[in-house]
């Protein structure tokens, strides 16, 4: 089993997730973040806030994961996961969307029926 991968400048983990009793690696920034994914390989899950998700670091970091996967520093799998939570600690939605969408188009499963002339 891999690790997670929290990220967040103010949030520990364990206030977002108290009932997940896991050993997290923890990121304040994009560069701990590139950091972590570097020195410990691709997580199991992102965990970060709305906001900094949507944000210019939290965008570059989604475009460094699928950057990274496509020179084939690191392999993006189709179980990986990226949760955002509100500032109450509620989990919202589950990630980035440009990093979801590239995720959708790499595990694309589906079958063309092409009919023959």
């Amino acid at each position: 089993m891999g690790y997670r991968l929290f990220i967040d400048p103010t949030t520990t983990p364990q206030a977002v997730y108290p009932s997940v009793a896991t050993d997290w690696q923890t990121a304040g920034n994009h560069d701990q973040a590139v950091m972590a994914v570097v020195l410990n390989g691709l997580p199991d899950e992102v965990c970060a806030s709305k906001a900094w998700s949507d944000s210019d670091a939290g965008q570059q970091f989604a475009r460094w994961l699928v950057s990274a996967d496509l020179d084939g520093t690191i392999r993006l799998n189709e179980h990986f996961i990226w949760r955002c939570y509100d500032v109450d600690g509620t989990v919202i939605d589950n990630g980035n969307q440009a990093l979801s969408e590239y995720l959708n188009s790499k595990f694309f499963k589906c079958r063309l029926n092409v009919l023959p002339r």
